[in-house]
């Protein structure tokens, strides 16, 4: 049988009946039914666009402020906080020579009997 010779032969084929009950009892599975109602859901709660994209700009103009703010105190405040770590590389540098100095001290007066 030649499917080009007549398309109505391979329409009434068994094996195509069997291809279109498979493809109804996939239309009518819980996955493609769940699917159409998962749809029909997204669709019912879609919010416009439009209507996203100005809340979103208004909530970057509230907190620009805030932001050029925080970006300001941090520009003032950098050059306070690198002198602090330096003062304190400093005090740990000057505590540990003072700690090396005063061992043999100790060490002396721990031979000195009182």
């Amino acid at each position: 049988m030649s499917i080009n010779n007549n398309p109505n032969d391979f329409l009434n084929m068994p094996a195509f009946d069997a291809l279109r009950r498979m493809q109804e009892q996939f239309n009518n599975s819980a996955f493609v039914v769940a699917m159409r109602e998962l749809q029909r859901t997204i669709d019912a709660v879609k919010v416009p666009t439009h209507g996203i994209t100005a809340a979103i700009q208004a909530y970057q103009d509230s907190i620009t402020p805030l932001t050029i703010t925080v970006q300001n105190i941090n520009n003032l405040y950098a050059p306070i906080l690198e002198q602090t770590r330096m003062f304190e590389n400093i005090y740990n540098k000057s505590m540990v020579a003072a700690l090396q100095s005063s061992i043999p001290a100790m060490e002396i007066m721990a031979d000195i009997e009182i």
